[in-house]
């Protein structure tokens, strides 16, 4: 049996809904061996954020040397990365080591549109990762800032998905606003492919509370499946279904805004 091992290069959440918890968690259900690399740490939970703390420069730079010196990577994906110097390095041992499989979660905004870093991050992340990335995987917001446009049609994902593109990256999974709603209540991602194709990707809104870590856990999924030799396209379709179901079956853990059910499966 091959022992696929990927890297989170991302924050700590220490609730376990988000962040590095929340890929590593995904990483196992998907049958392959999460490594991390902690970049921040913060102390929230369902209510909110009550601290946070980037991690010293020198000690993310070991964390780097100590996990490529002795683990064979074959895929790995970033999540909150808050300084130009934690891009530059990231950027430095992504290409150092050969990394392909790399998928690009720019938490930039969140899914309500606040800015979480500052605007020299978002200007190195374009610069640095984006021509790197096999696959980056922004939100509806996201997508708008690396594109520098409005989305308001099908028409304008895929205008920004081609911009995006045109950054470096191969692939482009740009997520739906959850104010996009359809008839059918559906929200819809956007899979630019770097054949040119444009795939959707439809699936129900659910009326839950418990959505912490949705993006971390889409992108982990995708990288997971990629470095078992899935196609872009496949590693995306088994992530949305991953997705929805871990949206599906809460379990009712925290008292507000609490984390997905990454089993997948009813547990009660």
């Amino acid at each position: 049996m091959t022992v696929h091992q990927v890297l989170t290069i991302a924050g700590s959440d220490c609730d376990g809904s988000a962040g590095a918890q929340a890929d590593l968690l995904t990483f196992f259900h998907q049958q392959t061996y999460g490594l991390s690399i902690m970049t921040s740490c913060v102390a929230g939970n369902s209510v909110g954020i009550q601290d946070s703390t980037d991690l010293p420069h020198d000690f993310i730079v070991n964390e780097f040397e100590s996990i490529f010196s002795d683990f064979h990577v074959a895929g790995a994906k970033t999540g909150m990365l808050s300084s130009p110097d934690v891009i530059e390095v990231t950027r430095y041992y992504l290409e150092r080591y050969q990394v392909k499989n790399f998928v690009l979660d720019p938490v930039i905004m969140t899914k309500h549109g606040a800015q979480l870093i500052g605007d020299k991050a978002v200007s190195a992340i374009i610069r640095k990762l984006i021509p790197i990335s096999l696959c980056i995987t922004p939100n509806f917001y996201e997508a708008q800032v690396l594109s520098g446009m409005t989305i308001k049609s099908e028409q304008d994902y895929y205008s920004a998905a081609l911009t995006i593109q045109s950054e470096g990256a191969k692939n482009v999974l740009i997520k739906g606003s959850h104010d996009d709603v359809d008839d059918k209540g559906q929200i819809t991602d956007y899979l630019l492919s770097e054949d040119g194709q444009l795939k959707q990707y439809k699936k129900a809104l659910r009326p839950t509370t418990h959505i912490n870590g949705t993006g971390d856990t889409l992108s982990a999924c995708i990288v997971a499946e990629i470095a078992k030799g899935s196609p872009v396209a496949t590693a995306v379709q088994t992530a949305e279904d991953y997705l929805l179901n871990a949206v599906t079956w809460d379990l009712n853990i925290g008292s507000k805004f609490g984390p997905i059910n990454h089993w997948g499966i009813n547990i009660s």
